[in-house]
């Protein structure tokens, strides 16, 4: 376990498996002073580095780092035409069907009619800078 994961209350971890873990409370009395649920609401204790009682030297359950929430583009929104998807620096999202480039503020594709908005309620969850926000559709999706 990492000494600088801090383990705190009201936080979502991932677990060695790659479940999310709720910590719910810190500061319990006990071998185990953490306690928490899996998401699928199964109550699970652990030590104040994170290990899980699980007997397993790298147990499933030990919490190993901070929750983040995976990428989600919304391409079950968009036309299977759009390729594409890139966020322009005012936020908004449009689907491509040929690769767009950046612009000083957007993302321009080459050819006409090859943008698609995308619908302010099936916005994805990026937050990093426009610039490097373009994606490829994964194959099948």
């Amino acid at each position: 376990m990492s000494n600088e994961l801090k383990i705190e209350a009201g936080k979502y971890y991932r677990m060695r498996n790659g479940e999310r873990a709720y910590v719910a409370l810190t500061n319990k009395p006990g071998a185990k002073p953490i306690v928490g649920w899996r998401d699928g609401g199964q109550p699970h204790e652990w030590t104040t580095d994170g290990s899980h009682f699980d007997s397993g030297i790298e147990a499933l359950y030990d919490i190993i780092s901070e929750w983040v929430e995976p990428e989600r583009i919304p391409w079950e929104h968009l036309p299977k035409w759009c390729r594409w998807w890139a966020k322009d620096k005012d936020g908004a999202e449009w689907g491509f069907r040929y690769q767009p480039l950046p612009e000083s503020f957007s993302w321009q594709s080459t050819a006409a009619r090859s943008a698609c908005p995308v619908l302010d309620e099936h916005h994805s969850n990026y937050t990093g800078d426009w610039r490097n926000s373009l994606r490829e559709r994964p194959e099948g999706v």
